[in-house]
């Protein structure tokens, strides 16, 4: 909520970043909800209602305004980034935005027809498919973002908060309201892990994957599970372990984005 802030590893101290830009201060403008790098080496962020983009090995960061829909309600915010093509995709609090670099100058359009949802992630598969997390409105999947056909919705009756790709297992880990969600990307198929199989709260916000476990944010406290797969299955079985303050957590109820 107070802008974006720089740590020295060295002194350990902190120094607040000066995200400069021509224009009126806008309410909840120095809220940086993400921060970012790409591939390049480049750092992205977002605060009143632009992109903030640091190239690597610069020194500032440059300021790219969003272009507004005139029916829109909010100032838009970055949530998510993805590479996708020749640029990148942003989620943000109204919708998807698509940038590209031309010479030295990033342009940013709006994207009218994916509608003006609040997005929380994007994925792009290797066919270049890009899935889009609507938080209230379950995923998008569009396979080229460019064409307005009507994009195919999976999940609709959830909120979707993020996703995370298992390629080993050719695995798509959703965590939404309702549970943590194992989609077989192959075969389209999924099933279920909610509480009653141990979960600390079927409210998940965040999943993390590694070899063989998963770490998962939820709304009260934080959840590792323990994955196992048979020959029989495309799904694991799971082994979860909850942590709460009890167990050193500063907080039971994690939010968007943590």
């Amino acid at each position: 909520q107070n802008g974006l802030m720089v740590l020295d590893s060295k002194t350990q101290t902190t120094k607040k970043v000066d995200l400069r830009y021509h224009g009126p201060r806008l309410l909840y403008g120095n809220s940086v909800p993400l921060i970012k790098k790409d591939s390049y080496g480049n750092l992205w962020a977002s605060a009143n209602g632009h992109v903030y983009i640091k190239e690597k090995n610069a020194a500032n960061f440059l300021a790219v305004k969003f272009p507004v829909p005139s029916n829109a309600l909010q100032t838009p915010q970055m949530w998510s980034l993805s590479e996708y093509k020749d640029g990148w995709l942003i989620g943000t609090n109204i919708g998807l935005y698509k940038a590209v670099k031309n010479g030295d100058r990033y342009h940013i359009n709006f994207v009218a027809h994916t509608g003006q949802s609040k997005i929380t992630n994007t994925w792009v598969n290797r066919n270049q498919e890009v899935w889009i997390i609507m938080e209230a409105k379950g995923i998008l999947i569009v396979k080229d973002i460019d064409d307005k056909a009507e994009p195919a919705r999976i999940f609709s009756d959830v909120n979707v908060k993020s996703v995370q790709h298992d390629a080993p297992h050719q695995l798509l880990w959703i965590a939404t309201s309702e549970g943590l969600i194992a989609y077989h990307l192959p075969s389209g198929t999924h099933t279920y892990y909610g509480e009653a199989a141990g979960l600390a709260n079927s409210y998940i916000y965040g999943v993390i994957p590694t070899h063989d476990e998963l770490w998962l944010s939820t709304n009260y406290g934080l959840s590792r599970a323990k994955t196992t797969y048979t020959n029989q299955s495309f799904f694991p079985n799971i082994e979860f372990t909850n942590f709460t303050k009890a167990d050193g957590l500063l907080a039971n109820e994690f939010n968007t984005g943590a």
